[in-house]
């Protein structure tokens, strides 16, 4: 390793450098740098601002470039040391000593750093109180979990309490950073602030006292109280560079104090969140004669107190302002010159969420406040026969582990370089693989890594190409005048080149890595990338390629505008359906697990299984473009028409489930699941059922548009999306509008749900994630280049010149893993994570 780079003991993060800017270097930036209240450092960069830095950057791949401390105000860019590092991130398998050494070449450079902040090979602290199980608090909301991912290094949280802070304490000393706000921060008037510091930020692994639950944290302590001084005590931490702030000493009056609520707002907007205590009078605060500030803002976030069988505890205030629950009963602390204590109260629950705050922004600096709490509220644990009456309980009590889960489980997986005519395809496994597919590129992923491209492909497309990858990471991308194949992000094979240029076909692939694809006049199977055969040459032109399905045994089924065929592997093909009629486009097909299919035509359905005789299900009596089908594993299948539904079982019956009276535009969305529920959606209805017994209009929309996306789940929870709305639903008892959309898309949003009941829908500029009984969170926003990250964040409404072509494209699995890909980006993440819009701009 070159001698230019510091490593750290115990290992690094993988592709990661922190370089730390020579001072002449960053104030040589600050005339171009607008030194005004609004503004904020964007959490990615394009770029440093010094030219010669960017060209070694450039040279050596870098992915991205951050400030070490987030998102902050300009002002503070040049005032704060910490500010001057800068985090890079590489490929995980490049050379990071080449790359110090030319970094460190530089003049503009002091130091080159590798990240120590997940090398966490030892994640059990050795403090004598955390190791013989009295600070029982830790354990409770799995903060072992957190660990192993964060270690809080790099985070500074800011406390302000009404009787000071210790700072002297041997547990707390090493951790101390001393700022100009102090006053007379280190007072021996009480106990209070030295026992709240303690929670959160006490030395950690040094064989005395307690661990703090932000481990590496360090702590600004300030004695202060009521609301002008609360207020300066927050403005200034937020200068002095604190990353989050605690406060267990509330202001008890009746209306917020002018002053607090502006210093609130000042930290919001610089990216600093405040975590609040809720107070112990067992009331809401509604109803006693004064309430508690700044818990009671919505720009903080609230804490109440648990006991340790996670119930709330009676004394915690509660209200339709409390957000989350935290142990509060019994917490070891740091207390008194040198001793320690083991007080009660929401006083020592709420540090202990400042604690897992820090480890949350230690580990993904690109967070702000609302993104923080969103993750905060929506991972947490509710107790079953919890009463939530009143908001007693908020969203619930914290769970480190699956915050910490979520916080990393977002980033920009792909930035496409030139501008495709619409936006990628994509797909996703249950294992977390990914693909997304551009006109000229396929990038391959697993879960939130770095993407990596697969193919570069010469030709010039007409649209995406069709995607599919199985839960082993084998994928198909098929374009034009070529099929791709491979496996993970290992080596791709040219597995067809095909003589003419046509659209891209449709694809398929099995669990077992069978594929196939097809073409205007052929279909070819194959076996991972051993072989391909052509098993179907088609004499008619079709105006687009066929429709293609395949199951995990390796039956297959093939259609185009006059005829149907099905195979099994590479054995033998057999024509199914001779179609007489001219379909306006090649027909839908799908497949399940025992064979049994299902063909779609513009006037008649077909149901066979596997290669036996096909039976004619549905005779329509109107011309239209070929209707969505589907099939389950029982044989349940759906059908639907411009204006008819029809559902049936295998080859016995078919019942028309609806009957639709407007005209539809064009061919609506279906889905059915194992059980045998299923959804349609028209243009103004969306009507629910089960098998051939009823179906339920659970939708009238107002407005005339295209049919939207649907999807439902196992568990008959469902999602339909119109051109501005989305609704959700659980079988036929309800329907929620979840969202409403405010700009005009050309399409209705592309939607997902999995049997968690975790959904995503995505439309021309915004994709939203939510649960079933949560929610929906802003996932992502998505801007045309010609846009600026400035109008972004401020709320900027969009020429529609700018608009993009459509909704992004989505998948999600039952882990929650979700995909989105706009026109030139694709993200990934976990779950419903909250995410800043300059990730993706």
């Amino acid at each position: 390793m070159s001698e230019d780079i510091t490593t750290p003991a115990r290992g690094s993060v993988p592709g990661r450098l922190i370089i730390t800017l020579a001072p002449k270097a960053v104030e040589a930036t600050q005339e171009r740098i607008a030194a005004t209240r609004a503004q904020r450092v964007p959490a990615v960069m394009r770029g440093t601002g010094i030219d010669t830095l960017d060209a070694v950057l450039k040279k050596f791949g870098a992915l991205s470039t951050r400030p070490a401390t987030g998102r902050r105000r300009f002002e503070r860019l040049v005032r704060v040391r910490m500010d001057r590092r800068l985090i890079v991130e590489f490929p995980e398998k490049a050379d990071l000593g080449a790359i110090a050494a030319a970094l460190m070449a530089l003049p503009e450079v002091e130091r080159v750093e590798e990240d120590p902040e997940l090398a966490t090979d030892q994640d059990t602290p050795d403090d004598p109180d955390y190791t013989n199980g009295t600070q029982w608090h830790l354990p409770q909301v799995n903060i072992e979990g957190a660990w192993t991912r964060s270690k809080g290094s790099g985070v500074i949280i800011g406390v302000y309490d009404s009787n000071g802070v210790r700072t002297a304490h041997p547990d707390l000393a090493a951790n101390y950073v001393a700022t100009p706000c102090d006053g007379d921060g280190d007072a021996v008037s009480g106990e209070h602030g030295t026992q709240v510091v303690g929670v959160c930020a006490a030395v950690t692994d040094n064989a005395t006292g307690v661990a703090g639950a932000g481990w590496n944290a360090r702590f600004m302590g300030i004695r202060a109280g009521g609301g002008t001084t609360s207020a300066a005590a927050i403005e200034c931490m937020v200068d002095e560079g604190a990353d989050v702030i605690v406060t267990s000493s509330p202001a008890k009056v009746d209306n917020e104090p002018s002053a607090l609520g502006d210093a609130v707002d000042y930290a919001f907007e610089a990216g600093v969140p405040i975590i609040a205590s809720s107070g112990n009078a067992n009331h809401p605060t509604q109803s006693i004669p004064y309430d508690q500030w700044p818990a009671k803002n919505p720009r903080t976030l609230a804490v109440g107190n648990t006991e340790a069988d996670d119930t709330r505890r009676t004394t915690s205030n509660y209200g339709p302002w409390l957000d989350v629950m935290a142990p509060g009963v019994s917490i070891r602390t740091t207390s008194g010159a040198s001793g320690f204590a083991s007080p009660t109260g929401t006083s020592f629950s709420t540090p202990l969420v400042g604690g897992v705050a820090a480890l949350m922004i230690a580990r993904n600096r690109t967070i702000g406040p609302r993104q923080l709490y969103e993750i905060l509220r929506q991972t947490t644990i509710l107790p079953a026969g919890t009463d939530t009456s009143d908001n007693r309980y908020g969203q619930g009590r914290i769970d480190a582990n699956k915050a910490m889960n979520a916080t990393i489980g977002l980033w920009k997986a792909v930035r496409y370089g030139s501008v495709p005519a619409i936006g990628a395809s994509v797909a996703i496994s249950s294992t977390g693989w990914w693909i997304v597919g551009y006109s000229k590129s396929v990038f391959v992923g697993y879960r939130n890594s770095f993407w990596s491209k697969r193919v570069t492909y010469d030709s010039v497309a007409n649209a995406r190409p069709a995607v599919a990858i199985n839960d082993s990471g084998d994928w198909i991308a098929c374009y034009s005048r070529s099929t791709f194949v491979g496996n993970g992000i290992g080596t791709a094979k040219k597995m067809v080149t095909y003589p003419r240029r046509t659209t891209p076909g449709a694809v398929a692939i099995n669990a077992n890595g069978d594929w196939i694809c097809v073409y205007s006049l052929s279909c070819f199977v194959g076996h991972r990338t051993a072989s391909a055969k052509k098993m179907v040459t088609y004499n008619a032109v079709p105006a687009v390629a066929g429709d293609v399905a395949i199951n995990d045994r390796g039956d297959w089924i093939c259609c185009y505008s006059k005829s149907t065929f099905a195979g099994f592997k590479t054995s033998s093909s057999t024509k199914m359906v001779t179609y007489n009629a001219v379909a306006l486009a090649a027909g839908s097909v799908d497949i399940n697990a025992e064979g049994d299919w299902i063909a779609n035509y513009s006037r008649s359905t077909f149901v066979g299984f596997r290669r036996e005789a096909a039976t004619k299900m549905v005779s329509y009596d109107r011309r239209t473009t070929p209707g969505s089908v589907a099939i389950n594993a029982r044989g349940d299948w759906i059908a639907c028409y411009s204006k008819s539904t029809f559902v049936g079982f295998k080859r016995s019956s078919a019942s028309k489930m609806v009957t639709y009276d407007a005209v539809a535009p064009a061919r609506s969305a279906v889905a059915i699941n194992a059980s045998g529920d299923w959804i349609v959606n028209y243009s103004r209805s969306t009507f629910v059922g089960f098998r051939t017994s009823s179906s339920s209009k659970m939708v009238t929309y107002p407005r005339r548009n295209v049919a939207g996306a649907v999807a439902i789940n196992a568990a008959g929870q469902w999602i339909a999306t119109y051109s501005v709305s989305t609704f959700v639903g659980e079988k036929r008892s309800w329907a929620s509008k979840r969202l409403t959309y405010n700009a005009v898309p050309l399409t209705a949003a592309a939607v997902g749900i999995n049997d968690q009941g975790d959904w995503i829908a995505s439309y021309s500029r915004t994709t939203y994630l939510g649960a079933m009984l949560r929610s929906s969170v802003q996932a992502v926003r998505h801007a045309p280049d010609d846009i600026s990250k400035r109008d972004i964040e401020n709320g900027a409404s969009f020429p529609s010149s700018a608009l993009p072509g459509g909704p992004g494209a989505v998948g999600i699995n039952n882990a929650g893993d979700w995909v989105v890909c706009y026109g030139r980006s694709a993200s990934v993440g976990t779950r419903a994570v909250y995410t800043n819009t300059h990730r993706f701009d």
